[in-house]
């Protein structure tokens, strides 16, 4: 995919950051609705995007707990990609409620932070955190069949990071 653009426009959001595709590499893209974030002091370079991502705490807040919050301020928090003792899979889902449909990707990378292959497709799901553990799947169905491991698994879903700790807990 030579542009991002397709993807903000079908998923609705007013502005993003992308780095061009390489290779087999889809790409990477970072996109936000302007209304909801401000990313600010972001650089490209060698399949990297770093950014300060500001997200006001009342919606973050209303991310986190579903409820709402009637303060208005705001807090930076610093993003950025740091080299792996080992191999990793960094994935992520979005989905759009309107019509089910979730788009999905992932990307690997050596234990020296070098770009080995990317992922990215689209399905039908009932949920976000589905759109997250459909990355999921197929990134880790991807490393068994190309002997990717081991990796460590990135991600910036919770509900995915805890769902193990919760199967376990309801199970005994």
């Amino acid at each position: 995919m030579s542009s991002h653009g397709c993807l903000m426009n079908e998923f609705g959001f007013s502005d993003m950051i992308e780095v061009p595709d390489e290779g087999q590499s889809g790409g990477l893209v970072v996109l936000w609705d302007t209304n909801l974030v401000n990313v600010n002091n972001f650089v490209r370079r060698n399949n990297e995007i770093h950014a300060l991502i500001e997200v006001p705490p009342i919606l973050e807040y209303k991310l986190l707990t579903q409820r709402e919050l009637t303060t208005a301020q705001k807090h930076a928090i610093m993003v950025a990609w740091h080299k792996p003792h080992k191999g990793s899979l960094n994935i992520d889902g979005a989905f759009r409620k309107r019509d089910n449909l979730a788009g999905l990707g992932g990307s690997f990378r050596d234990s020296n932070g070098q770009w080995i292959m990317g992922f990215q497709h689209h399905c039908l799901a009932s949920s976000p955190l589905q759109a997250e553990l459909e990355a999921l799947k197929e990134g880790l169905y991807i490393a068994m069949t190309k002997g990717l491991t081991p990796l460590v698994i990135k991600t910036d879903s919770t509900k995915v990071v805890n769902a193990p700790a919760e199967v376990a807990n309801n199970t005994t």
